[in-house]
């Protein structure tokens, strides 16, 4: 019994000398974000390829947004969160922007659709850009959505760990199609370059 108190006060004793040198401890010292978002997308012009006449325009207005979303949702994660490159989950984040049959492709050619090996040098971003020279969107007979093509130009700054800045410049184009209810990348022309 009075072993077991002796035991017990021990772990508390723990539990709170582990609490103050927690507290204790300096804050780290920011060296500025490790995550952006592109706050506005550049689109110059849109194209719209109904197979049929009388695609609402609603339609066609909700579809552009969707894309553009996805467009920029993807290059926010792929380029823009330096937490997620760095970390085990980020290969599998970046393929679920691509098609099934396509993430295989992509997953050999990361170091082009992404931070993927520059990631870790990295720390902290400065400026991006992203423009689109061209969203081009197809319609289906049912009047839905079923292709796009988009040209696109991004541009970042980040701090480096060995000099004061890297940029990036990435340029081409993605195929997308929807696969299980969502757009997808099925095809790719890139190039990239972090200097």
């Amino acid at each position: 019994m009075n072993k077991s108190i002796r035991i017990c006060s021990l772990i508390i004793v723990i539990v709170i000398l582990g609490a103050l040198m927690g507290c204790s401890q300096s804050p780290a010292q920011s060296k500025g974000p490790q995550q952006a978002t592109i706050s506005e997308v550049d689109v110059k012009k849109y194209s719209d390829m109904p197979t049929v006449q009388g695609t609402p325009r609603s339609v066609i207005s909700e579809s552009r947004e969707s894309v553009r979303g996805t467009v920029k949702e993807y290059f926010e994660k792929a380029f823009l969160d330096l937490g997620l490159v760095n970390s085990a989950g980020f290969q599998e984040e970046i393929l679920s922007y691509f098609t099934k049959d396509t993430q295989a492709k992509a997953q050999t050619e990361l170091r082009l659709l992404s931070l993927a090996e520059e990631g870790t040098r990295l720390e902290s971003i400065s400026t991006n850009q992203l423009k689109i020279p061209l969203l081009a969107i197809s319609f289906d007979k049912s009047k839905k959505a079923a292709l796009s093509t988009v040209n696109f130009e991004f541009t970042a700054q980040y701090k480096a760990k060995k000099k004061k800045q890297a940029d990036l410049k990435t340029f081409g184009w993605m195929a997308l199609a929807k696969e299980d209810g969502d757009w997808k990348i099925f095809d790719y022309w890139i190039q990239t370059s972090l200097k």
